[in-house]
């Protein structure tokens, strides 16, 4: 799927076009469910969410693996430098203890720094990995692929294991759903420029409209939200604008294989 940011000429505009025209079927969508009182807040939210962001081209191979002579010599070091002071009472440090201190953090943070990038390209081949796999499958059974996340990487559950190790990998996935900002509301109530942008949809959402839809705290009350949008559908319009949505993750852990 392009990414419409990029696209130049008569495409743009066809795009902005049909994302209007989308954005005004799922508010047309939601504004009868709430009439009908067949839609509940949940629903309500994921129905007006932006739309996911473009697609993004799949991972590149994880860079191959460097180890600076700085970090050879943190990690020949290290078994060394390990807890060589550790005072057994609250006491002032000699000067050569705190020297030694300061060698040991210096070599811990030389390593901590490789193991890091090391183990974010293991994460990226992997992924890659079950990415594979997952294509594979989807090819014999037809199946539709998820979406990728900002690495580049699908947004699907999956494992990797040898027999011959305790642990696997184990790819996991996080849901997420659809948010209704309080902050978003109040600003669309106070902002001459949001209040601007809801006036070319003839829709008006006042100071009274946000207190009505949330707790003296400023929190979204959902019952208030649903309560108030019967008395007044029109403003789906309003929560269209202040509902964000945030993309579903996958991690990958080391688990009891």
């Amino acid at each position: 799927m392009a990414d419409m940011s990029t696209q130049t000429g008569t495409d743009a505009p066809a795009a902005d076009d049909a994302a209007k025209t989308q954005a005004l079927a799922q508010v047309t969508t939601a504004i009868r469910k709430v009439n009908e009182g067949a839609i509940s807040f949940a629903d309500l939210l994921k129905l007006v969410a932006p739309p996911p962001p473009p697609e993004v081209a799949p991972a590149q191979p994880a860079p191959v693996p460097g180890i600076t002579a700085e970090q050879r010599k943190a990690l020949e070091r290290v078994v060394e430098v390990f807890g060589k002071v550790v005072p057994t009472e609250r006491r002032v440090l000699t000067v050569p203890e705190v020297g030694q201190l300061i060698e040991e953090r210096m070599t811990l943070d030389a390593i901590t720094d490789l193991a890091e990038k090391r183990k974010e390209g293991i994460r990226t081949t992997v992924c890659n990995h079950l990415d594979l796999e997952l294509e594979a499958e989807a090819t014999k059974s037809g199946a539709e692929l998820p979406h990728r996340d900002d690495k580049g990487h699908y947004v699907a559950n999956g494992k990797a294991r040898n027999p011959d190790q305790p642990k696997q990998f184990s790819r996991e996935t996080r849901g997420s759903s659809p948010t209704l900002d309080p902050e978003a509301l109040r600003l669309l109530a106070d902002d001459a420029g949001l209040q601007a942008k809801l006036a070319e949809a003839g829709i008006t959402f006042t100071h009274a409209d946000y207190l009505a839809m949330t707790r003296p705290v400023r929190v979204v009350d959902e019952a208030q939200v649903m309560l108030h949008l019967r008395k007044n559908p029109h403003l789906v319009h309003a929560i269209k604008l202040a509902t964000t949505s945030k993309p579903s993750t996958a991690s990958v852990y080391l688990r009891k294989a």
